[in-house]
């Protein structure tokens, strides 16, 4: 085998054991070394009660104040609003799109 066949095979063998790199030449005339981002795709989320987010207290207490004042500041009627605050806001907060 000749030296040239031999530099070749040398030459063909350590690029395939080398990583796909891309090199660029900055400005500055020196060399770097392009490195992709590593990127981790995780599984879709599957929507449960655990992961759905509840409306807190502020939240349901402005709409219930709402509410009352809707109804015309009926009086005795605190436990129906919250509730039916509650559940309105659950539903506008978690509404899938």
């Amino acid at each position: 085998m000749s030296k040239t066949a031999s530099r070749r095979k040398r030459a063909a063998k350590s690029k395939s054991t080398q990583k796909s790199t891309d090199t660029s030449t900055t400005t500055d005339g020196k060399n770097s070394t392009v490195v992709p981002p590593t990127v981790k795709i995780s599984p879709p989320t599957k929507f449960t009660r655990k992961n759905l987010r509840k409306p807190t207290v502020e939240e349901i207490s402005e709409r219930a104040y709402t509410l009352w004042l809707l109804s015309g500041r009926a009086p005795d009627r605190d436990e129906q609003n919250w509730l039916e605050a509650e559940s309105q806001l659950t539903e506008e907060i978690n509404a899938i799109v």
